[in-house]
């Protein structure tokens, strides 16, 4: 059903400002039971700004058929769903709060839509082939973005042109050029 406590306005702003993805507000449609199975085995997130939740039973069935929960950090979602899936409840606790919080709501959404397949197969990856539990695998998969990212950042440090002083007041700059190798990269120093 929808219900004021369930915050469909919040969910229909995400629909008009993100014109890219479909979303799909079950209780508004006439699906019978198979019919809403199927659209949930469709599905790539299930999104939640709920302010009342006795059990969450339909995100948890999204969960099982491969889409990704998107939850408050509140309710029963805090228990039934690891930190990976939650975001923070002030995001989502009013429709105010919603507005302040909006663009952080959406870069979230993107990232779980923009990162879907490649994470399922990530997961699925550690899982099988390292014998990893899901829990693991994501905490492993978060490390590895968190290097790329960190070393990212540290490239564009690097990669900048600098100019150095010069004992005699000539112009010294600092150039790092990356090339990519067979053997990997390779930083070259250029003087001029």
């Amino acid at each position: 059903r929808v219900a004021p406590e369930k915050q469909p306005e919040i969910f229909r702003d995400l629909k008009e400002s993100m014109p890219e993805y479909e979303f799909v507000i079950c209780q508004e449609q006439e699906l019978t039971t198979n019919e809403y199975h199927n659209l949930l085995g469709e599905a790539k997130l299930v999104f939640s700004a709920n302010l009342q939740e006795t059990l969450g039973i339909s995100a948890y069935e999204g969960a099982l058929v491969g889409a990704i929960p998107m939850m408050p950090d509140r309710l029963s979602y805090t228990e039934m769903y690891s930190d990976e899936f939650k975001y923070p409840s002030e995001w989502t606790d009013s429709w105010d709060s919603y507005q302040q919080n909006k663009n952080k709501v959406v870069e979230k959404l993107k990232n779980y839509m923009q990162n879907y397949k490649n994470y399922h197969n990530l997961v699925s990856y550690c899982v099988q082939e390292a014998g990893k539990t899901i829990q693991d695998s994501i905490a492993d998969i978060r490390e590895a973005v968190d290097f790329c990212r960190y070393y990212a950042e540290e490239a564009k440090k690097i990669l900048q042109e600098n100019n150095l002083p010069g004992p005699t007041g000539e112009k010294n700059i600092y150039n790092a050029v990356t090339k990519i190798k067979e053997m990997g990269p390779e930083i070259i120093i250029v003087k001029q």
